[in-house]
């Protein structure tokens, strides 16, 4: 047996409501199967999923962060418990140590960029002197570094 569900609505209602979608439900124990109307004006917030990102291990401070997070007291008696507890907090701290940490690459990079423009831009205009061509040498391979 097939299920038709259908929806009608106005153009003054799509007007007024242009987020808006229909969704269905489970029909466990039931041959009707639910319509939930979703206005779209409180947008759920999406959970993002941990990666554990693997150049994090290349950094010391994530060391430091590790040890600060496995030192925090816990009451719990049962080993698995602690656990969970510890990487629980471990996951939290660590994503955003890793969105600080991304952040501040981002605005080196950007940094370096403009720098790097500018120099161009003078080289086009002018002859460079030998330190302004080894500091255009270095910033790239500060950008290749990051």
């Amino acid at each position: 047996m097939v299920a038709i569900a259908k929806i009608f609505c106005s153009t003054e209602f799509g007007q007024n409501y242009p987020l808006s979608y229909v969704t269905t439900t489970s029909r466990a124990g039931s041959d009707h199967v639910p319509l939930v109307l979703n206005f779209g004006l409180n947008q759920e917030k999406k959970h993002t999923i941990f990666r554990f990102e693997k150049w994090w291990l290349e950094r010391e401070d994530f060391h430091d962060l590790v040890r600060s997070v496995w030192k925090i007291p816990c009451s719990f008696n049962n080993p698995l418990d602690t656990w969970q507890f510890k990487i629980r907090k471990l996951r939290k701290k660590a994503k955003g140590w890793a969105l600080n940490v991304n952040a501040e690459i981002r605005k080196t990079k950007t940094k370096l960029m403009e720098e790097y423009d500018k120099l161009d831009l003078l080289q086009e205009s002018t002859q460079l002197d030998d330190s302004d061509r080894q500091r255009m040498k270095n910033i790239l391979e500060e950008l290749s570094s990051i």
